[in-house]
């Protein structure tokens, strides 16, 4: 938190950061990760994407009976991923994979009901 409060804005970057002399170099918690690395922007962005992502599916109505288990699958999934960012970094391909997961369940907000689609006149 040391370096978090020296280096709001911007982080320390590749640079070192503050800790006792005892201390390895790992941080184990991905969010104070993005905030001493990159900055308090970087990390409430990150935070403010996950969270928009994971409201906006949240609250998504008029889905069928099998989207709605794709979403509780999704939103299990994320949640899981959210959880476990609090007692470790990802790194590489997991954070590749945490990453992609956040944009690939955007699609459920696209989809029209059935009902929605014949209101609008194009028919399914």
């Amino acid at each position: 938190m040391e370096s978090v409060a020296n280096y709001p804005l911007f982080g320390t970057g590749a640079g070192e950061w503050a800790r006792p002399e005892w201390m390895g170099r790992s941080i184990d918690n991905f969010w104070l990760f993005q905030a001493v690395t990159y900055g308090l922007p970087a990390a409430v962005l990150m935070m403010l994407f996950f969270l928009s992502i994971h409201l906006a599916v949240s609250f998504k109505n008029d889905l069928d009976v099998k989207l709605v288990a794709y979403r509780t699958g999704f939103l299990i999934t994320l949640t899981a991923f959210f959880l476990t960012s609090w007692s470790v970094h990802y790194w590489d391909t997991v954070y590749v994979v945490f990453l992609f997961l956040m944009g690939s369940g955007v699609w459920m907000l696209d989809i029209k009901s059935k009902a929605r689609l014949v209101a609008e006149g194009s028919g399914v």
